[in-house]
């Protein structure tokens, strides 16, 4: 069996590899938009509420309302909070992803690589071989000249 023929199974494997990691680099990437898609709705949403807060503060609000309103923004800003922490988790993982499959693809590139040399060699041989055939077969049909 040929070198190359048995590093295929190799190159397949890194190949195979570097796929998963590619996936698994995608979901990531995808996590971590979904994730900022989330913290500008929060955000989106606190503007809305202090605006309506704002607006409806000039007509006169009650104690309680004031006190609610104040609670409610706060644990609004508590998710924010929390919703940012979690990008910045997601987006190490991303980032982790990024860099395993990076090193996966390099490495399948390299064994690829490594198998179209031993592809090359391996016919640089044969056309020796075939090439030393037919100068041994063209000599023999000459036979002895008298």
């Amino acid at each position: 069996m040929t070198r190359s023929r048995r590093i295929r199974p190799v190159v397949k494997l890194a190949r195979n590899s570097e796929h998963d990691a590619a996936v698994n680099l995608g979901l990531a990437q995808r996590r971590l938009s979904e994730a900022k898609l989330r913290l500008e709705e929060l955000l989106r949403y606190r503007e809305e509420y202090s605006q309506r807060f704002s607006h409806s503060g000039g007509q006169g609000l009650r104690g309680v309302d004031f006190a609610e309103y104040r609670m409610f923004l706060n644990r609004l800003n508590l998710a924010i909070e929390q919703q940012r922490h979690q990008i910045e988790t997601i987006r190490i993982e991303t980032e982790q992803q990024r860099q395993a499959w990076l090193g996966k693809h390099v490495r399948a590139e390299a064994l690829g690589k490594v198998e179209e040399r031993y592809r090359r060699e391996e016919a640089h041989v044969e056309d020796k071989r075939e090439q030393k055939e037919m100068d041994e077969y063209a000599s023999r049909s000459k036979g002895p000249l008298k």
